[in-house]
Formats: structure tokens, C-alpha cells, sequence
């Protein structure tokens, strides 16, 4: 045998173990179909067993407005009971009553597991026996400001002259306030406040005062979560 083939052939016996090297690593890595992420202590998470594939809905697109609550995608933590399980970029499709998740740029919509939390900076989505997710914003208190996004579609307005013009369907809010007493109900309220008054009925006097020395509204979202951060004060 001449020594150039001997050459060849070692080279190409060196090759084909590269290969083989490089196959069996690649099967021992996590599968990207798999939409796989990595937690805070490193350990690989798989979402499929959270979520599911978004088959996009054509028909939507005629529909102007948004049927998200979130205009842009915000990081959340995502708990399984107290387990934290990743942190994501999500968004809620409030039309669908679903919490869409980006991952490797796919969307995934989570499963309807009765413990998983999807925490955010201001607020958490948390599912209700009869209400599907609503938002609750005083995190961790015994009673909270909670919020149902509701989408609904607005029909299509035909022009009924030649003078007027054809409008769209589009997406409208109706959404719903609660507050969660100390029991885990919900107690449907107006952002008025003899309406809200009426269910902080026990502490109303100092949840006035408190209201009014700090110029706080009971028409507005935020002042309302002021509000019942400190009525949690007075009820421990």
C-alpha cells in the first residue's frame, strides 16, 4: 500500500470519528423544538409541559384595535405553587382569555393549570373558578383590587349612504373590577366610591381620611391600590 493512500485513509477515518463525536454530543443537548428554557439555577425547564403551540387565526385580521391587555411583550415570572419555573416574555390576549408566551420567537399560550401564577411587576395573572384569569394587584394581601380584561368584538357598521362610511370590526374593552376579600371572593365593584366604601365597610372611616389626606381618587386604578394596600394595614 503506498503511503499516500495510507494517508488518505487515516484522514478519513479521522473524519468519520469527528462525526460520530459530534452526533453523539448533539444528542445529549436539549431538543430547541422542545422550547426548552433555563431557570435561575440553571436547570433546563420544558414549557410543553406548561404550554401549547398558537395556531394563528386568520379571520382576526379584519379587526382593528388590540385583543391584548399589554401592548408589548413583559417579562414575568411564572410559578407552579411557589415553584418559580422561568421567566418569559408574555403578553394577555384578553379576546381569548389565554397568557400567550414568546419563546425562540414561536408563541406559546400557557395550559389552564389551577396553581401557576404569572407574575409581573405591577400585578399578577391568577386563574378564577368562574372568570378564567383576572389580574390581581395587591400582590400577596389578604385583600386585593382584582381586574377581569374583557375583549369583546364590535360588529361591523355597513354605510347606509353614499354620504357615510363603512366602519370596521374592531375590538372593544369591557372589563370588570372586583375586590377579593380576606375569603379568596370575589365582590363586584364600580370605581365609585360609595360603591367601593360599601365593601371596606369596616374600616371605613379611616380608609376616607387616608384617601383624602393623600388626595387619592376612588376613580382611579392606581389610587384605588393605595387605597387598599393601606386598608390591608389595618386589618391584620
Amino acid at each position: 500500500m503506498s503511503v499516500i493512500r495510507k494517508v488518505v485513509i487515516i484522514v478519513i477515518l479521522f473524519l468519520n470519528l469527528q462525526l460520530v463525536a459530534q452526533e453523539a454530543e448533539e444528542s445529549n443537548l436539549p431538543n430547541r423544538h422542545q422550547n426548552i428554557g433555563i431557570n435561575d439555577n440553571d436547570t433546563f425547564v420544558i414549557l410543553n409541559e406548561y404550554a401549547r403551540p398558537i395556531a394563528k387565526k386568520y379571520d382576526e385580521k379584519s379587526i382593528t384595535g388590540s385583543k391584548y391587555h399589554e401592548d408589548d411583550y413583559k417579562i414575568a415570572k411564572i410559578y407552579d405553587n411557589d415553584k418559580m419555573i422561568h421567566k418569559y416574555a408574555i403578553k394577555y390576549n384578553a379576546y381569548a382569555d389565554e397568557i400567550e408566551v414568546l419563546e425562540d420567537n414561536k408563541t406559546f399560550a400557557l395550559l389552564k393549570k389551577e396553581n401557576v401564577r404569572i407574575v409581573l411587576d405591577d400585578y399578577e395573572y391568577k386563574l378564577s373558578d368562574n372568570n378564567g384569569y383576572i389580574i390581581v394587584f395587591n400582590k400577596n394581601k389578604n385583600v386585593s383590587l382584582a381586574l377581569k380584561v374583557k375583549k369583546k368584538v364590535r360588529a361591523a357598521t355597513e354605510p347606509e349612504s353614499s354620504y357615510s362610511q363603512y366602519i370596521p370590526p374592531s375590538f372593544v374593552n369591557n372589563h370588570v373590577y372586583y375586590i377579593k376579600n380576606k375569603k379568596g371572593g370575589l365582590e363586584q365593584i364600580k370605581l365609585k366610591k360609595k360603591n367601593i366604601l360599601a365593601v371596606l365597610k369596616d374600616k371605613e372611616d379611616e380608609v376616607k381620611e387616608f384617601a383624602s389626606s393623600k388626595k387619592l381618587s376612588f376613580k382611579k386604578e392606581a389610587d384605588l391600590v393605595k387605597i387598599i394596600d393601606y386598608y390591608n394595614t389595618l386589618s391584620i
